[in-house]
This record gives C-alpha cells, sequence and structure tokens, in this order.
C-alpha cells in the first residue's frame, strides 16, 4: 500500500521528530513558536517544564549575585546563592497535583512562566595565592552559609534617591570550589531606593515579621531568615525577572571611610540633621523561571 505524497503535510510527522528539532533551540526562541499551532503548544510546554526540572538539579551551577553602590568606592565580594526551591514546581507533567491542575491549556504556560526559584544569598570569603584572588572551597567553606549579606547606603541631603547596581549571573563552577568556568547574565539593572521609602520602612525595624501586612504573601516569593523587621521585594527592572527581598535599617553615621592613598581615615564634615545612612540586608533573591534560568548553555 502506497501513500498518496500530496497528502502529506508538516504534522505527518510524529512528535518524536517534532522533539528531536525542538529541543536544540533555546528558551528565548521556543516561546514564539507557542502560537503556530496546538500541537506546537502542547511540545514546547513539556519542553520547557522538563527544562525547568532539570535546570534546578544542575549542582555545578550556582547562581552568582553581585550589588554595588556606585557612590562607594569600595569592592563588595561576590555573593553565591544557595537554591530553596521552586513553589508549585512538580515532576508530575498531568493529572491530580501537577501545575497545571484545573488551569486551561491557554493558560498553561502563563502558569508555568508565573514560577519564581528562591535562593539565599551568602557570602563567599576570598583570600589570595601568588597576587590572585582566588574563591574558598565549597566543601570548605570559611564562612557560614547563614552569614547576612548586607550594603551600607548613606543619602546626603541633596540626594533623592540612591541608586544600587544588581547583576545576577549563572555561573559554572569548578568542581569542589566556587571558581567560576563561565557565566550566563540572567539579568542586570539599577535599583533606585527613594529617601522616603528608605525611611518609612527603617520605621519598622524594631516591628516582628508577623506584624507586616504582606508578610504571608511574601513569604511565598522568598524566605525570610531575621525577623526583625518586614522585608520587602524590590524588582530589577519592569519585567521583574530578578527580585531581591531586603529589609532596611537606620543607622548612626560613622566616619568608616578609609582613604587607602594617603593611608589615613577620611574625616569630612557631616551634619548629622541632614545625611541619613541606612544598612540593607539581602536576605532572599527570587528568579522567575521563564528567564534564562532555563536550562543555562555556556
Amino acid at each position: 500500500m502506497t501513500t498518496n505524497p500530496s497528502r502529506l503535510h508538516l504534522y505527518s510527522l510524529p512528535n518524536e521528530v517534532f522533539v528531536q528539532i525542538l529541543c536544540l533551540l533555546p528558551t528565548h526562541s521556543l516561546l514564539p513558536l507557542t502560537t503556530v499551532s496546538h500541537r506546537f503548544y502542547a511540545l514546547i510546554l513539556r519542553i520547557l517544564h522538563y527544562r525547568i526540572l532539570v535546570s534546578v538539579s544542575l549542582n555545578k551551577y550556582n547562581l552568582m549575585l553581585d550589588c554595588l553602590n556606585p557612590s562607594s568606592y569600595s569592592t563588595e565580594p561576590h555573593v553565591f546563592c544557595k537554591y530553596l526551591g521552586t513553589d508549585g514546581l512538580s515532576s508530575q507533567y498531568e493529572g491530580k497535583g501537577s501545575l497545571y491542575e484545573n488551569v486551561d491549556t491557554a493558560q498553561q504556560l502563563g502558569r508555568l512562566g508565573s514560577l519564581y526559584s528562591r535562593f539565599r544569598p551568602r557570602v563567599v570569603a576570598m583570600g589570595r595565592i601568588g597576587g590572585a584572588r582566588r574563591f574558598a572551597s565549597a566543601a570548605h567553606p570559611e564562612q557560614p552559609e547563614s552569614s547576612v549579606v548586607t550594603l551600607p547606603i548613606e543619602l546626603e541631603a541633596f540626594e533623592n534617591f540612591i541608586q544600587i547596581c544588581v547583576a545576577v549571573n549563572i555561573v559554572e563552577v569548578m568542581w569542589g570550589s566556587n571558581f567560576p568556568l563561565g557565566a550566563v547574565t540572567v539579568d542586570n539593572g539599577v535599583i533606585r531606593l527613594f529617601g522616603d521609602w528608605l525611611k518609612t520602612h527603617a520605621k519598622h525595624s524594631g516591628q516582628s515579621h508577623g506584624s507586616s501586612p504582606e508578610s504571608e504573601e511574601s513569604d511565598d516569593i522568598a524566605c525570610s531568615l531575621t525577623s526583625e523587621a518586614p522585608y520587602q521585594i524590590v524588582w530589577v527592572g519592569q519585567k521583574k525577572n530578578v527580585g531581591l527581598k531586603v529589609r532596611v535599617k537606620e543607622k548612626d553615621f560613622m566616619f568608616e571611610n578609609v582613604n587607602r592613598a594617603w593611608g589615613g581615615p577620611i574625616l569630612p564634615y557631616h551634619d548629622e540633621g541632614q545625611s541619613a545612612c541606612y544598612e540593607l540586608t539581602i536576605e532572599g533573591t527570587s528568579i522567575c523561571v521563564s528567564g534564562p534560568l532555563i536550562y543555562p548553555s555556556f
């Protein structure tokens, strides 16, 4: 029995062939193809779901967070983030208990893209060998993983806001250490913290975690390490692919700046009634799974 060639078309191919072809494409190229047909939509959804499950289990990749205050002349250390989980993600694709239970087919991709993976930042101590900077071993860290990541902020009277440069990268690390071998950028941008916002949230520094009206909702985004002040989620950019869970504390002004070129402390004139000093504690990082977090390639 012969097959009429005129009846053959693209969808005559089995799903296995489509999967082999589509799996070669990166995530940002797959997403536009979901509008081709319902069949493409279903296949690509399965591929993306599988990529997320694989990416969160890759131990050789670490999330590296860099936060820098442009007005500061100090170099902040790299911050590696420990993966905590992705709320709602399940290895079960269909049926009861799956991510898409009671979700319309047209909304399943949006449900997958609304997930955020949670990370806990930790400072990695660095040293020097032969004049070169090295990273502390992951097997024998010099600092505990519960180390609090803080960023000092000083807002002068003439400043309405302060900018924090944020860069988030997925790095491939050398086995047994945190030495990066390659990196893929997840997001980079600038966070603006306005003086009124800092002042308002610093007032709650003495309140308990449970007093925050957004506590239960925010816990689904990032976990809390301390309970001294209600936390907030600040987003890097308008797309909200990366969010930082932060707390703000007001600090007394201290002349801690050191002029390394002159070898002595800087003692500038300071009017205590004009300037404000804060401490920004970064407790967690949330990454949208629909971004480059899915199956990074180096």
